[in-house]
């Protein structure tokens, strides 16, 4: 009797195509270990396009070096992240590896780094990086970011001791900037010009997120016109008259911006009706659409809202995350004041059942899902 024929090795004998696509789902430290189950799947991971080379927390620098030596094919992302307590040696290597990725066939996209650049030179020049994450980055004064084909950027650091430099970023769309404390070292506390002019680095993107700086600076107007801005977030205090400046000289500067939302950061408001309602020029946020706001602990700008309702002539919703029953009657402020719009509504999210109101103006609706 004939010996049965061997097993058929289905994972060996599929299609490069479908064995390209498995690795490219697969975590790094994963794909690395599909060298172990057959001669076809031997060191395939390393010429694969696409490759996601994320490295876990406390990776030693010498195994970001061995990976990127080995793997020749395009890589899809690069996450890293380094202590400071371990950045003495790493610091050189941080411009290496860019270089090497920028040189990679395929979309190249930095995802996060979180690393003390003392020893960087900057992102010069790098054809490919369209997606650059910077957390808690403490950037020297010759460090400079420049990228052609940049299009997503992130910058957070909670206190920075240098300038940023910026070198030429065209194709910019989409910036999340949150440093607080940003030129507050350096710089008298009063002078707001270090800041404006970091900020015009920004003006040509569609979407913007910036966390306003929490140190006093004076303002008095912004010099540049965010011309493609449709999406601002703000986070932001009404008990800050800065910050009230800031958002209304930004809202004067943005003549296209459709979604607004507002994420307030404490309780209180500093500005009455009068002085907000003399911020507001002719033909300001021509194309706005959409407001969000979401509360301080329950608390939320009346005035601010009011003063959208009547001033936003293509408003379609006003919403906020919650119906706060602290405040006077909110409810009843919101219904008198005059409204622009014939098609604005103002949406809450709770507590509408026990609330008696025209619902032919309001309605129920859960608030935006937060950015992941």
């Amino acid at each position: 009797m004939d010996p049965p024929p061997p097993p058929v090795d289905r994972l060996s004998n599929l299609p490069d195509a479908q064995l390209d696509d498995i690795l490219n789902r697969l975590t790094l430290r994963d794909a690395v270990r599909t060298s172990a189950i057959s001669r076809a799947w031997r060191r395939r991971w390393e010429s694969v396009h696409g490759l996601a080379l994320s490295f876990p927390d406390g990776t030693p620098c010498s195994a970001v070096d061995s990976i990127l030596l080995r793997h020749i094919g395009g890589v899809s992302r690069f996450a890293f992240t380094l202590h400071a307590a371990d950045s003495s040696s790493a610091d050189p290597r941080v411009d290496d590896w860019l270089v090497a990725l920028s040189r990679r066939g395929g979309r190249v996209g930095v995802e996060s780094i979180s690393i003390n650049l003392q020893a960087a030179k900057g992102l010069h020049g790098s054809p490919l990086l369209r997606l650059l994450y910077l957390d808690e980055v403490d950037a020297p004064g010759d460090f400079v970011i420049e990228a052609p084909s940049l299009q997503s950027l992130t910058l957070i650091s909670s206190e920075m001791k240098y300038d940023w430099r910026f070198g030429e970023l065209p194709c910019l769309q989409y910036a999340s900037i949150d440093v607080a404390e940003y030129m507050q070292h350096g710089l008298p506390v009063e002078d707001g010009y270090g800041f404006l002019e970091f900020l015009a680095r920004f003006s040509q993107v569609r979407e913007l997120i910036l966390n306003s700086p929490t140190y006093t600076f004076r303002i008095h107007g912004v010099p540049f016109t965010f011309h493609n801005l449709k999406s601002l977030e703000l986070w932001t205090q009404f008990n800050f008259m800065h910050h009230i400046l800031l958002m209304f000289s930004i809202l004067r500067t943005s003549p296209n911006l459709e979604i607004l939302k507002i994420k307030l950061r404490r309780q209180g408001m500093i500005a009455n009706p009068e002085f907000l309602n003399a911020q507001w020029t002719d033909g300001m946020c021509p194309n706005l659409q959409v407001v969000q706001i979401t509360s301080a602990e329950g608390w939320l700008p009346l005035s601010f809202m009011k003063l959208i309702l009547s001033k936003v002539s293509l408003l379609r919703t006003l919403s906020v995350d919650e119906c706060p029953a602290s405040q006077d009657d909110p409810l009843n402020e919101l219904l008198n004041c005059t409204i622009a719009s014939a098609q604005a509504q103002v949406l809450f999210k709770d507590k509408l059942d026990e609330i008696n109101f025209d619902r032919t103006k309001f309605a129920e609706k859960d608030s935006p899902k937060e950015r992941a």
